[in-house]
């Protein structure tokens, strides 16, 4: 088993955070605060499902002021039992999202159980600057 991951590391223009598979609770799989000392927009989550869970899972990836609750503002409740790499949405899931300096980036099981995955998530951001305000 893996613990949830805390932070991430930079990769030919994108953040790659590994993901746990242990627990049942909010964050389980990946709780970051932003690494970056300003204020980001994801413009893309991707999951990287490299093995499945052992049985039927749901994912909720997103972002907010707390690292132990689940949010699923970028990814809402894919499934963790396919290998894959996927960027579906789901019926919360926004295109772009603000990452606050001071918030934290989730990857929590939504349902079921991530036993057995394997993965990362991939995002892409831009810096957000105070142009225009």
């Amino acid at each position: 088993m893996t613990a949830a991951g805390t932070s991430g590391v930079f990769d030919r223009g994108a953040y790659r955070i590994q993901l746990g598979n242990v627990g049942a609770a909010a964050g389980d799989m990946a709780s970051v605060l932003n690494p970056f000392s300003e204020a980001v927009i994801v413009t893309s989550a991707v999951l990287n499902i490299t093995t499945a869970s052992t049985g039927a899972s749901t994912i909720d990836v997103g972002i907010g002021t707390s690292a132990t609750t689940a949010y699923d503002t970028l990814i809402d409740g894919h499934s963790g039992a396919t290998a894959g790499v996927f960027a579906a949405k789901g019926s919360n899931g926004l295109l772009v999202k603000l990452w606050p300096t001071t918030s934290y980036l989730t990857v929590s099981e939504a349902s079921g159980d991530v036993v057995g995955l394997a993965g990362e998530l991939i995002i892409t951001f831009i810096p957000r600057t105070d142009a225009g305000a």
